[in-house]
């Protein structure tokens, strides 16, 4: 009798207790555009998540970022954790789908 009592007051202790929140996770995938202006590049990302137009470049102090080339701007990208695949030219601009990488 003691058993069925506590067994049917475990139900009813779990439905009070908060569903654990989730915590969002970065986003896998993105779209990187290197932009060669002249002797530096800019950079546009676009991580699928965040509202982003083709020309919000990367800002540093509240400036586009300059890079000095685009081999500067794929070590940025490898810090942010992201793998690199080449997706093709269109003018002046260099285009890399990103992927993020697992540790």
């Amino acid at each position: 009798m003691l058993a069925l009592g506590i067994s049917a007051a475990l139900p009813a202790a779990q439905a009070q207790q908060a569903p654990a929140v989730a915590t969002a996770a970065p986003p896998m995938y993105g779209v990187a555009r290197i932009w060669q202006l002249g002797s530096y590049c800019q950079l546009s990302l676009s991580d699928g998540v965040t509202p982003t137009r083709e020309y919000d470049y990367v800002q540093e102090n509240g400036k586009a970022r300059r890079f000095p080339d685009e081999a500067a701007v794929l070590n940025y990208l490898y810090a942010l954790g992201w793998e690199v695949l080449p997706n093709g030219v269109h003018e002046d601009r260099y285009r890399y789908l990103l992927k993020r990488r697992t540790p």
